[in-house]
């Protein structure tokens, strides 16, 4: 065996140590000359290896790394309110450091890096995102008890997110140089599944809203949280939400796009009516998958994307 290809058998050792590592660490050219230089000078200097061969082996495996790491960072799942962040005005992935707590904002829809909680992964081509806060505060669903949904006033303020003439957030279910796929409300049937309400023993339905259908989030069930709620991610920035779990609280009070009345924030629409009637499912800030009658003023719109996977890489 020559001496290049022992050095390359060296530090390939060496560099699977530093890909299984954290999930969240990402290798540089400058980790492996850091760290296998020393190491490969010390443990091949038997062989009577010489400077060139640990930078020739170093070449050859840096390129191996890196596209092992491509292979993992690209086939890995993320958890149920994992973080990332995404600019939905340029279609790009961002970082918390590009990200202001003014982006966070209720009523915040601008070109800027936003907060986004990964849900119910299958490992697609495309990742389901729910934003941190309300786009539009408050809006009822519907003036009147009829159910609608292509003519909702909630997915109208969803439609109104959608690029025309690119000041808005671009969206395309067949172009891949856009990002996002699709644009929406989530599904009460989704909440039920990320709180594993679906797993229970009771039976739950979309189409039946009573006292055995209903759950506050933790627990598949009735009370409140008190601590951080374990998914305070789907109902945080609504009105006083810190006292059933959530992380921060919104306690300004805004102006309903339909009536015109002041309201708090008592959370948001889902895209689920109950049944074939007028009530919807709302996801409320005392942490429960609860269903309220369309022309409640009191619940704004909190948007979904599903993003391209390999554009959150």
């Amino acid at each position: 065996m020559n001496k290049k290809r022992i050095i390359t058998i060296l530090i390939s050792f060496m560099v699977v140590g530093i890909i299984i590592g954290p999930a969240s660490y990402f290798i540089t050219r400058a980790d492996i000359e850091a760290r296998s230089i020393n190491y490969s000078t010390q443990k091949s200097s038997k062989y009577g290896a010489t400077k060139e061969n640990v930078q020739e082996a170093m070449d050859e495996i840096y390129d191996l790394a890196i596209a092992k790491q491509s292979e993992i960072e690209s086939n890995r799942r993320y958890d149920n309110g994992e973080i990332v962040y995404f600019n939905p005005v340029s279609n790009t992935k961002c970082t918390s450091s590009d990200w202001s707590i003014s982006n966070s904002a209720t009523n915040y829809k601008g070109d800027g890096c936003m907060r986004w909680f990964v849900y119910l992964d299958d490992g697609s081509d495309t990742v389901k995102l729910l934003l941190d806060h309300n786009t539009t505060a408050l809006v009822q669903w519907y003036t009147d008890y009829t159910y609608v949904t292509s003519n909702s006033k909630a997915n109208i303020e969803i439609n109104k997110l959608k690029s025309t003439n690119g000041s808005y957030w671009k969206v395309s279910a067949n172009d891949d140089t856009i990002a996002i796929k699709s644009i929406g409300l989530i599904d009460a049937n989704d909440i039920a599944k990320i709180t594993k309400r679906t797993n229970d023993t009771r039976t739950w339905s979309s189409t039946v809203c009573n006292s055995n259908t209903y759950f506050f989030l933790d627990t598949n069930a009735s009370g409140n949280a008190p601590t951080r709620g374990m998914y305070w991610w789907l109902y945080d920035r609504t009105f006083n939400c810190t006292s059933y779990g959530c992380n921060t609280a919104d306690s300004n009070s805004y102006t309903n796009l339909s009536s015109g009345n002041n309201w708090y924030i008592d959370g948001y629409w889902t895209s689920t009516n109950v049944g074939t009637g007028s009530s919807i499912w709302v996801v409320t800030k005392d942490a429960y998958l609860n269903c309220t009658d369309a022309p409640i003023e009191s619940f704004g719109v909190r948007p979904v994307i599903t993003v391209l996977r390999s554009k959150l890489m």
